[in-house]
């Protein structure tokens, strides 16, 4: 592989992402969504060109240790951008002594109308992280390809 290749397929760190269940929001339509409707809560994006507040929702089809994911929702940042996000991954088991930790990786799509998050639009980002079962939270690791 040539040092171009590598460097043009480099991953940034974006933001960490902190998401956290909350009980009795109503389930979303599950048209075009994967698996069925888990939850939906809110939690918070922090990084120096991503930060703000989330509202998601968790779709699954599990099967067993391992379960594929659609996580989605919205982004709406410090300075008031609305920013909608749409992931597709995958969750696994991966700890016999720590059934309640998964762990997580997806590839998530951005869209947004406004101008100062437009180039978020075109990249597809990247998120690797854990769930806790026991304390009902979520910690990402969100990325973005390398701009030039």
């Amino acid at each position: 592989m040539s040092q171009t290749a590598v460097s043009e397929s480099a991953l940034n760190l974006l933001a960490e992402v902190e998401l956290h269940y909350v009980e009795d929001k109503p389930a979303v339509s599950p048209d075009g969504k994967v698996g069925v409707y888990i939850g939906s809560g809110v939690g918070t994006v922090s990084g120096p060109e991503l930060a703000g507040s989330v509202h998601w929702t968790l779709f699954e089809d599990q099967h067993g240790e391992t379960c594929e994911s659609n996580l989605f929702g919205t982004i709406t940042t410090a300075d008031g951008a609305v920013i909608q996000f749409d992931s597709l991954g995958l969750f696994r088991r991966p700890y016999p002594d720590r059934p309640h930790r998964w762990v997580s990786t997806a590839a998530v799509q951005f869209a947004t109308e406004d101008a100062r998050y437009a180039w978020l639009n075109p990249l597809l980002g990247v998120w690797e992280g854990t769930f806790d079962m026991k304390a009902y939270r979520h910690h990402y690791r969100l990325y973005l390809p390398a701009r030039p």
